[in-house]
């Protein structure tokens, strides 16, 4: 029991790194749409999420990374890449 929550605890932090880095990475390149967002990342969320769960981590990943300044949500609702 102990195991299973230190297990998911480490496994959902290492998965949000390595995320934030993925969309750090990908919002250099271009301006992403939300649908553009989810399916760059759907494939890339473990099988046994429900599409709830997929649509809630990027929902969460997409408002740590606003609320860190990383990125930022224009008129049109496109997701561009703070400039430094």
């Amino acid at each position: 029991m102990v195991f299973t929550m230190v297990f998911t605890m480490v496994f959902t932090m290492v998965f949000t790194m390595v995320f934030t880095m993925v969309f750090t990475m990908v919002f250099t390149m271009m301006v992403l749409s939300r649908k553009q967002v989810n399916e760059l990342l759907w494939n890339k969320l473990p099988i046994d999420y429900t599409e709830d769960q997929k649509m809630f981590k990027i929902k969460n990943l997409l408002y740590k990374m606003h609320k860190h300044g990383e990125i930022w949500l224009d008129e049109d609702r496109m997701w561009h890449k703070k400039e430094s």
